[in-house]
């Protein structure tokens, strides 16, 4: 009688297996990796959706931008802000704003953001009967807080600002 090892078709099949597996296992890294390579670029087409929704949150009016683009290297830039009061009147613009920096360097911490460039600014300020202003009636009024401290910026934080071809009407 001959005597069967279980060499055979039960090795092939579990070769298969593994190769399966190793192939899966790879098209999962390389997604996983194109994924986060993408994101800046996913971010970018997902923002003026999300300041349309987010701004509506804390204004009494509207905000838009026209587009965003972001790098892990840098620049990261926003074009096309506009803010409209409650009458859909548009209150100020801008036509880019560009910060130098990367969001690597921003996400790993650094407070160092570069420089931060806005460019095409027009607001238009108009005072009412009261005395208020379109900007001071523009935002809703924030919520309370148990903090008696005041706000502040991070200690540390360095940014050269700049602005170019700015307009104001009052």
């Amino acid at each position: 009688m001959a005597e069967s090892h279980g060499g055979g078709s039960g090795s092939k099949k579990s070769g298969r297996v593994k190769k399966v597996a190793l192939i899966a296992a790879g098209v999962l890294v390389l997604a996983a990796g194109g994924t986060i390579a993408l994101a800046p670029a996913i971010a970018g087409g997902l923002a003026p959706g999300l300041v349309a929704r987010y701004a509506s949150a804390s204004l009494n009016g509207e905000a838009s931008i026209e587009s965003a683009s972001f790098s892990w290297g840098g620049p990261q830039r926003v074009t096309g802000l506009k803010v409209s009061d409650a009458s859909r009147r548009q209150v100020a613009s801008v036509k880019s704003i560009d910060v130098s920096a990367g969001l690597l360097g921003l996400i790993g911490g650094s407070l160092d953001v570069g420089t931060v460039t806005i460019s095409g600014v027009k607001a238009d300020v108009t005072r009412s009967r009261d005395g208020t202003t379109n900007l001071q009636t523009l935002s809703k009024p924030a919520p309370a807080t148990t903090s008696s401290s005041p706000a502040s910026l991070p200690e540390g934080l360095h940014a050269k600002l700049v602005l170019k071809d700015v307009a104001a009407t009052f």
